[in-house]
């Protein structure tokens, strides 16, 4: 296994630090931390972690294959392949919807008369990159720093992971109090999900774990290597496998909800480090969940079972869904910011299919052969009503005009990224035609889709003005 980017993300203009706080740790602090994760990476990859509950054999992260035999990382992941109230979620009661945390345009995290060095700094105006990385060995969340003006791209500092990445889903909100904040949330191979703080250099471990192992114990079992296995202890309301997806509420901002190879949803009080809803209405891995913008509770999910359902969160443990069949293994899903009742799939078949909320149970009402390959994922930009930018295996990325309404899709243009096989595209919050993409190389693709007349052309005159 050579550099791989799995996930990538944004953080908004002006929500991070501009002079972050630094931690020092020792160099028997590191030696430890980099050994710890060296360890968890070859234990992953020799497939003799723990013993696996009846059922789970096997597992698909993505498209990707995963057994417990002892594979290299590539084939692994196939990625050379490729509370009561109406609107109150479980276990908090009303929602509390701080808007200043949500939507302050000028979210600062630090002094920004601070006389720390220069290039240490981050400015208002800096855009951020979130880098879910892995380099044969080792994995990290590297924080980077985006130059519009001068098309450069450069890392700030980085976070040492345990495990591999696979999701990261960013949050402007202090978990245990009141105030804003800078922060990321990291699904991996490990059935956990860290929070980071983003506004601190050096830290060795993250501020807080959801679920995980509470203690392991040698069984007198033994695995194909000779190995004892190990049985785990988990916590209450962990999951069981690999954290797949994540996404967080909008508006109840300490609420998060994931999704898991476990084949099941949850969602996460992050305030009380609980898991307050366990949904099991997948039959096989969850690829993909996200919160609806419009409707605090509905949650959408995606899973290899080839079924998208939107659940309504409030009743927790036993939430109602609603149900679409896909027939093809579904890569991701979201809401179309623009057009809130609909919602988009991705699938292992290069398709992309649009679906009404408001009609369960129904064909797409669009339907878009956006790759010959597993279209791995798309990404909407907010600021541009009809943008659509898919990815996939075939090393490319692509931008459609959707209009909704008619229900017509028409291809824009798109371009190679010659970054491999390409397994997650994101669109910049704040820049409308900069995106950018991780893939099988070890470079992040950014792209300024105005270098292409074709786009400017269909999209110069959509993009909304700042709220």
């Amino acid at each position: 296994l050579n550099i791989m980017i799995s996930t990538v993300g944004w953080v908004p203009r002006g929500a991070a630090a501009s002079v972050p706080k630094v931690i020092e740790p020792t160099e028997e602090e590191k030696e430890q931390m980099i050994e710890a994760a060296k360890e968890e990476v070859r234990e992953e990859g020799d497939g003799d972690g723990g013993e696996l509950e009846e059922g789970e054999e096997k597992m698909e992260v993505g498209s990707a294959a995963v057994t417990d035999e002892g594979k290299d990382e590539l084939s692994i992941y196939r990625l050379d392949d490729y509370d009561n109230d109406e609107s109150g979620l479980p276990g908090v009661g009303n929602i509390v919807y701080d808007a200043d945390i949500v939507n302050d345009p000028n979210l600062v995290g630090g002094d920004e008369d601070s006389e720390e060095d220069e290039d240490f700094q981050i400015r208002r105006t800096d855009n951020l990159v979130l880098v879910g990385k892995t380099e044969e060995d080792m994995c990290s969340l590297e924080v980077q720093v985006y130059d519009d003006d001068n098309a450069a791209l450069y890392v700030h500092h980085e976070i040492l992971l345990s495990a591999f990445p696979l999701a990261l889903a960013w949050s402007p909100a202090h978990p245990k109090e009141d105030k804003r904040g800078n922060f990321c949330a990291i699904g991996t191979f490990k059935p956990e999900i860290e929070l980071w703080d983003l506004d601190v250099v050096g830290a060795m471990d993250p501020v807080l774990t959801l679920g995980g192992e509470v203690e392991a114990k040698k069984s007198g079992k033994k695995g194909k290597k000779g190995k004892k296995k190990q049985l785990f202890n988990w916590k209450e309301g962990s999951h069981k496998n690999a954290v797949l997806s994540l996404s967080w509420n909008p508006t109840s901002v300490h609420h998060l909800a994931s999704g898991s190879a476990d084949n099941t949803v949850k969602v996460w009080d992050v305030s009380r480090e609980a898991c307050v809803a366990t949904l099991a209405h997948h039959s096989d891995k969850v690829q993909s969940v996200e919160w609806s913008t419009e409707e605090a509770y509905a949650l959408l999910t995606g899973g290899f079972d080839q079924t998208l359902h939107v659940a309504d969160a409030r009743q927790g443990d036993e939430s109602k869904t609603v149900q679409w069949s896909i027939h093809e293994p579904i890569e991701c899903c979201h809401w179309d910011p623009c057009n809130p009742p609909a919602f988009a799939v991705s699938t292992e078949a290069g398709n992309v299919f649009y679906y009404d909320a408001r009609k369960p149970g129904t064909e797409p009402f669009l339907r878009i052969q956006a790759h010959d390959k597993q279209c791995t994922s798309f990404s909407f930009q907010r600021q541009i009503p009809g943008m659509l930018i898919t990815s996939s295996v075939d090393a490319t990325v692509r931008v459609w005009d959707v209009n909704v309404g008619e229900g017509t899709a028409n291809l824009v243009d798109g371009r190679p990224m010659d970054i491999g096989a390409i397994f997650n595209v994101s669109a910049s919050p704040d820049l409308p035609f900069i995106i950018a993409a991780g893939g099988s190389e070890d470079i992040v693709g950014i792209w300024d889709m105005q270098e292409k007349d074709s786009i400017k052309k269909v999209f110069g005159g959509r993009v909304k003005e700042d709220e």
